[in-house]
């Protein structure tokens, strides 16, 4: 005659069963801060490469604006000699 209890699982050691849900848990701690790391890599990079642009129209317009106030200066004194 077989056993009507075939199905019923096994009992589960305690200590064993904490040791696998700690594992498991640092496991996914791991893969969590991996995909942390990357998102901060991904997001870092545009904010550098928004910075670097932001730089460059910065030193293009106080270089045009620079080149405009000599303009300026230079009409005036062509304006003046023919006053």
């Amino acid at each position: 005659m077989t056993s009507y209890r075939n199905n019923v699982p096994q009992p589960v050691d305690p200590l064993a069963h904490l040791y696998n849900l700690e594992r498991e848990l640092d496991e996914s701690e791991r893969r969590t801060a991996s995909i942390i790391d990357d998102l901060a890599k991904r997001l870092d990079n545009p904010e550098n490469k928004v910075s670097t642009v932001s730089d460059r129209f910065e030193s293009i317009n106080r270089h045009l604006e620079q080149a405009v106030v000599t303009l300026a200066e230079r009409v005036r004194s062509i304006e003046d000699e023919n006053s």
